[in-house]
């Protein structure tokens, strides 16, 4: 009896702690946007106001970004370095190695970072410039409705593993 208790108090447990990864993970894809985005305002700023290339620009913004982005840009410009690839190549290749599954940001937003990178590198500076302004703006926008949709979706998944920890405790009794 009193293991079959454990077990169900157990499962309980489990599934609510589920809501709340889940919750989290919700979370940590709102803080991995908003750290592309400054990124993307470090890297306008090289480009804009001191002259540089993107390749110098990406360069020189490494040692300002922490975190899984700033391990990004840092693979992305020792591998463009390193080899004879093109930034392009480069860029989508940090992409998937950097943000690979367990990531917490969603395939849209790999994708999207993605097409932004085929375009560095290759045009003049103005429309590196605009291209970077479109993305910042594409990015602001998920990040206002993710912040908007937060406390809604992050309530839900803790209740719903909650609720289901719960549905599963009164089966197996």
């Amino acid at each position: 009896m009193y293991l079959k208790i454990t077990g169900i108090v157990l499962i309980m447990m489990s599934a609510s702690l589920m809501g709340y990864l889940f919750s989290k993970d919700y979370i940590e894809r709102i803080n991995r946007l908003e750290q592309i985005q400054k990124m993307l305002i470090l890297l306008k700023g090289e480009i804009s106001y001191s002259n540089n290339s993107v390749q110098e620009a990406l360069e020189n913004i490494s040692e300002m970004i922490e975190g899984k982005v700033g391990e990004f840009v840092t693979k992305v410009q020792e591998s463009f370095k390193k080899s004879e690839i093109p930034l392009s190549v480069a860029w989508s290749l940090g992409v998937d190695n950097i943000f690979d599954k367990k990531s917490s940001l969603k395939s849209e937003d790999k994708n999207s970072l993605k097409d932004f990178g085929r375009g560095l590198g290759i045009t003049d500076r103005q429309t590196q410039i605009n291209n970077i302004e479109k993305y910042q703006s594409q990015i602001q926008l998920t990040i206002k409705e993710l912040k908007e949709e937060k406390n809604e979706k992050c309530k839900l998944y803790r209740m719903l593993g909650i609720t289901c920890g719960a549905f599963l405790g009164i089966v197996l009794i």
